[in-house]
């Protein structure tokens, strides 16, 4: 068996057959940081950028399923 699961939570993962299960990336989270860290980048001498986790979500579908037993 061969499971399936790519990165991006596409809305259109939800139209395959089976649908696809997708890890959902909040994109407007991920843009405001981004814009943050230039802004910080610009404003100020240039240092390490802190880093910055932004959660994900698994959106389980059709194309995942329970491992077998063996």
């Amino acid at each position: 068996m061969l499971t399936v699961g790519p990165f991006g939570g596409h809305f259109r993962a939800s139209y395959t057959y089976p649908a696809l299960t997708t890890v959902r990336q909040p994109m407007r989270e991920m843009g405001e940081a981004a814009a943050r860290l230039l802004l910080n980048h610009v404003r100020r001498s240039p240092e390490a950028a802190p880093s910055h986790i932004i959660p994900t979500s698994l959106v389980i579908r059709g194309s995942t399923s329970q491992p077998s037993p063996n």
